[in-house]
């Protein structure tokens, strides 16, 4: 299990002013930053075997189709939005307008989320935080 704790790098259009993480592996060691931290350097006295790599690091920017660009040139909204932005503000506190003018000279991934039960499908420009 990889496991630290540490100040994450903020994406531009993120506005909070810090960020911390941290990643424990004891019984109820997420109770405080500070008993994960300690939860931490207790186990690092004798690691446990790391986690392999599953995905590379993507580096090239490409573009995609995204449902929200669409919507955007529709209805006039410069700049256009996009639908992989409504992904991360679930997680950090976000400026829209911002991500969305970050958003096309960083896309990574493009994913299209499909709906099985009405056939409905869109897709997302995805950054490297989402």
């Amino acid at each position: 299990m990889d496991i630290g704790y540490g100040n994450c790098t903020l994406y531009p259009f993120e506005t909070a002013t810090s960020m911390q993480l941290c990643i424990c592996s004891t019984n109820n060691c997420t109770a405080t930053y500070s008993t994960c931290q300690a939860s931490v350097n207790q186990a690092l006295a004798s690691p446990p075997p790391l986690i392999p790599v599953l995905q590379p690091t993507l580096s090239n920017t490409i573009t995609c189709l995204d449902y929200y660009v669409n919507y955007s040139a529709v209805y006039n909204i410069i700049p256009p939005m996009y639908l992989g932005c409504d992904n991360t503000i679930a997680f950090v506190a976000t400026n829209m307008s911002a991500c969305y003018s970050y958003t096309p000279n960083h896309t990574l991934i493009c994913s299209v989320f499909y709906d099985p039960i009405d056939g409905n499908f869109q897709q997302a420009a995805m950054i490297e935080g989402d």
